[in-house]
């Protein structure tokens, strides 16, 4: 079997396939005159244009691995494709994947193709004889930032070629973003460079691709070598240790803007290519050609010699790329998010001590000890889901506990299909829900203990609705710092249209009283029809004045406070 195959050679095959409905059924290679449309080409793969079979003739892109016996592990292949599929189903700057295949390919003369066959996932000890391993990956078809021919780079989009900042700092962003989610799934990308780098003219969004080479790590840390010369930290090369963690990409990530910034060209060479100079102990690089000092600065950071001196995760990067695009306050805000976390639990806790007091005197709340176990483990979970472990054993155990209590308590298809969900989400809100069922029971209990009576606590009502109102708010105002979109961070934190909001909304809420006091001496009652007359008794039941004035004051207070401690971090760093 060749070593080296020409692109007709290749082509050639490829056509065959096409011709028996491989790799892919509903996807073909399409043909542009003479061979196939090749769209680019690697040390290792061909990317070639596809075309949906039918009506719809929606295009795509085949990329092709194993011509010269350079295909990748099986296992490694499909755990790469996987990951890449899954991150991609979820963000919009992650080059999406719609299918993969691996082939055996038996091969007579020079590319005259014999038979072929699919290789499944539990497939039998690979046959005798020489046949091509050969991978497929279809995925959306999407242009590179960075073509090359003949030795002639060109940067998509235009806004590239002239170094716009703004533009160079969207691409920072969003793939900052999709290198930062990969990281939090415990994935180490390992081969970030500018050919890796798409662009969607359509959507005007950057996305990050090839995953093949990505390593999933359980302790943050790799050891196996894999990298591109020039963009590979220095640890990674074998400089300075055997292992290396996160920040390896950080390097490569901040080497590619380097690059990008500095017309092409790896530091103080004249080309494309690396200089040696890179790779010797504690070696600085000059300064790139292009790019403000702020941005400058944040580029060799990331690029530093030693994994110490550089930003220790892609969240520090990413507030510092806040702080160039929207100010001090959201890279401010982003660092701080947790404060709203604590605070938000704190009060969705207490509120529903409060709620039982003076809402649900009544309300027997007895848990058994399945019931606890139940509880705890949604409160396990959560925490597990701030800190990133891994939650697989402990959503098991939900279901496990939840399904024995639909069995005793009866069973309904509602509450299964909600236990499911528990069971199978991370999400922060099941173990304040958790939390907050055991606190109302605690209080239930020490209720009953005391023997205290259930009409001394209905004036607090007020109280209950304004922690719990105010733990919404806080903890959507965490949910919301933590997602890296454009107009979160333009418009609701930037603008602080956010609280003002919230702000409005309790402000409007401490003038209902009032308003309800007008509409009911009127003939008609606009809020009776509305709400009607019991709702509307329930609302005043709970003295929706206070809750407005208290609620209104808390926002004016964290806005102060906010402003404020932003003030005195922009003096600090300025003094810096």
């Amino acid at each position: 079997m060749m070593n080296y195959w020409t692109n007709e050679d290749m082509e050639a095959i490829l056509v065959q396939l096409n011709k028996q409905n491989l790799p892919f059924k509903k996807y073909a290679f399409s043909a542009l005159g003479e061979g196939l449309s090749l769209l680019g080409s690697g040390a290792s793969a061909n990317v070639y244009e596809a075309v949906m079979k039918g009506k719809k003739r929606e295009v795509a892109a085949i990329k092709v691995i194993g011509f010269g016996n350079r295909h990748v592990d099986s296992e490694d292949f499909r755990h790469s494709v996987e990951v890449q599929k899954e991150l991609g189903r979820y963000k919009n700057n992650i080059v999406e994947i719609h299918d993969s295949v691996e082939l055996r390919v038996w091969i007579e003369g020079e590319h005259d193709v014999v038979k072929a066959e699919k290789i499944g996932f539990f497939d039998e000890p690979e046959p005798e004889g020489h046949f091509l391993h050969l991978q497929f990956i279809l995925m959306e078809k999407i242009s590179p930032v960075l073509c090359t021919n003949k030795f002639k780079h060109k940067l998509i989009p235009d806004k590239l070629k002239t170094y716009d900042e703004k533009e160079i700092l969207k691409l920072a962003y969003e793939i900052g973003t999709a290198i930062n989610r990969a990281h939090k799934n415990n994935l180490i990308h390992r081969d970030i460079k500018l050919e890796n780098i798409f662009y969607e003219p359509r959507g005007g969004h950057y996305k990050l691709g090839d995953f093949g080479i990505a390593r999933t790590t359980d302790d943050g840390m790799a050891s196996t070598v894999a990298f591109t010369k020039g963009y590979g930290a220095p640890e990674v090369v074998g400089t300075l240790e055997d292992r290396y963690d996160y920040t390896a990409d950080i390097y490569s990530f901040g080497m590619m803007l380097y690059v990008l910034l500095n017309d092409i060209r790896f530091p103080e060479s004249e080309n494309y290519h690396p200089n040696v100079h890179q790779y010797v102990q504690g070696y600085i690089p000059p300064d790139p050609i292009n790019g403000s000092d702020e941005l400058v600065h944040i580029v060799q950071k990331m690029i530093s010699f030693d994994p110490d001196d550089r930003y220790q995760s892609m969240e520090e990067v990413l507030n510092e790329f806040d702080k160039l695009q929207y100010g001090h306050r959201i890279k401010y805000q982003r660092e701080h998010k947790n404060t709203l976390l604590v605070l938000g639990t704190v009060f969705a806790l207490m509120g529903a001590a409060v709620w039982k007091l003076s809402f649900m005197q009544g309300l027997k709340l007895d848990f058994s000890l399945w019931e606890y176990l139940f509880c705890g483990l949604c409160i396990g979970r959560s925490v597990c889901t701030i800190h990133k472990k891994k939650t697989g054993l402990i959503g098991l155990a939900i279901f496990g506990v939840g399904i024995y209590l639909l069995i005793v308590s009866g069973f309904l298809w509602w509450r299964l299909l909600l236990l499911i969900f528990i069971a199978t989400t991370g999400d922060i809100f099941y173990g304040i829900l958790g939390g907050s069922a055991m606190i109302a029971n605690v209080t239930y209990l020490i209720m009953s203990a005391a023997s205290l009576s259930e009409s001394e606590f209905s004036e607090y009502r007020w109280m209950a609705v304004l922690l719990l109102s105010l733990a919404g708010v806080l903890l959507e105002g965490h949910a919301l710092l933590g997602e890296r979109a454009e107009k979160i961070g333009k418009v609701y934190f930037r603008k602080n249209l956010f609280w003002i909001l919230v702000t409005v909304f309790y402000m409007v809420l401490a003038l209902t009283e009032k308003s309800i006091a007008i509409s009911t001496a009127a003939p008609v009652s606009i809020h009776q029809r509305l709400l009607g007359t019991e709702n509307v008794n329930w609302i005043l039941s709970w003295n929706p004045e206070l809750v407005g004035f208290f609620g209104a004051g808390f926002c004016v207070i964290w806005m102060i406070r906010e402003w404020f401690l932003v003030f005195i971090e922009k003096r600090a760093s300025i003094k810096v």
